[in-house]
C-alpha cells in the first residue's frame, strides 16, 4: 500500500519501482484529491478497502507526507480491535511541521487557505518560481525520461489548494510517543541529499521501538524518478530486512 508525498502523483512517483514491489506483494497506489486534501479520511477509506479486500496483513509504504497516513491506518485498525498485521516502510518522512526545512511554508499553511480561484490564477507562476528539480545531467542512473516528465508535470501543475492542505496536515498532525507502535517492523530509507525534510530517523525509531535504517546515496527528497537505480537498491535491501512472514 503506497502513500505518496506532497505535490505529487502516486502513480507517477512510484512508476520506476512498482514492478519491483510486485515481486513481493500486491501493490495498491493511493492517489489524493489534488484540490482538497483530507489525510485522515483518505487513510480511513484506505483501511476500509484493506478490510473489504480481506487482507490479513499489509506493508504500508509512505513517502514523505505519506508516512503519516500510514500511521493513521494503523490507528484506525487499533480502534477497530487490531484486525490486521502491519509492517511500515518510510522514505524521508517528517514527524511534524518542525521537520520541514522551509519554516515559512509551515507558518503560511496555518493562515493561507487557497481555493479554486487561487489555483487558476497562481498555480502556474508559483511552481514556475518554486519547483526546481535537479538538472538532467545531475540525475542518477536508470532514469526513464517519460517517467521523469510525468512526475515533473504532476508537480508543476499541482493545485495550491491541495498542496497547502497537505502541508497543513503535516503541521497539525497528532503527535507521537515513545514505543507507540512497538512490535511493528519499520524500515526507514533516508535520502542523502534531502533538501525538504530534516533527518528524522532516530525519532521514528523511538516511536516504533526500533528500525532498520537505509541511506540512499546521492538522492534528493524521495527522488524515485530522478535516482531510480539507487532506490531499487534501497528497496531490495528493505524487503530483505523484513522479518520472516513478510
Amino acid at each position: 500500500m503506497f502513500f505518496t508525498g506532497t505535490q505529487s502523483s502516486g502513480i507517477a512517483l512510484s512508476a520506476p519501482l512498482r514492478s519491483q514491489w510486485q515481486e513481493h506483494a500486491d501493490v495498491v497506489v493511493v492517489e489524493y484529491n489534488r484540490y482538497r486534501f483530507e489525510g485522515r479520511q483518505t487513510a480511513y477509506d484506505t483501511y476500509l478497502k484493506l478490510r473489504e479486500w480481506g487482507y490479513p496483513q499489509a506493508i504500508l509504504d509512505g513517502a514523505s507526507l505519506g508516512g503519516l497516513l500510514a500511521t493513521d491506518v494503523i490507528d484506525f485498525d487499533r480502534a477497530a480491535g487490531g484486525m490486521m498485521k502491519f509492517a511500515v516502510m518510510m522514505q524521508d518522512v517528517p514527524m511534524n511541521g518542525d521537520d520541514l526545512k522551509f519554516s515559512g511554508v509551515k507558518a503560511l499553511s496555518t493562515v493561507w487557505w487557497p481555493g479554486r480561484l487561487t489555483d487558476l490564477i497562481a498555480t502556474y507562476l508559483f511552481w514556475y518560481l518554486n519547483f526546481n528539480p535537479p538538472p538532467r545531467d545531475q540525475l542518477g542512473t536508470g532514469v526513464d525520461d517519460q517517467q521523469l516528465a510525468a512526475q515533473h508535470e504532476a508537480s508543476r501543475t499541482y493545485p495550491l489548494s491541495g498542496w497547502k492542505g497537505e502541508i497543513r496536515y503535516i503541521v497539525t498532525h497528532d503527535g507521537f510517543v515513545r514505543n507507540q507502535y512497538v512490535g511493528i517492523p519499520l524500515i526507514i530509507m533516508q535520502s542523502q541529499n534531502d533538501g525538504v525534510v530534516k533527518p528524522t530517523a532516530n525519532r521514528w525509531k523511538e516511536v516504533f521501538g526500533g528500525a532498520t535504517m537505509i541511506t540512499v546515496p546521492q538522492s534528493t527528497h524521495i527522488g524515485f524518478v530522478e535516482f531510480p537505480d539507487r532506490w531499487r537498491t534501497a528497496f531490495a535491501a528493505a524487503f530483505k530486512a523484513l522479518p520472516t512472514g513478510w
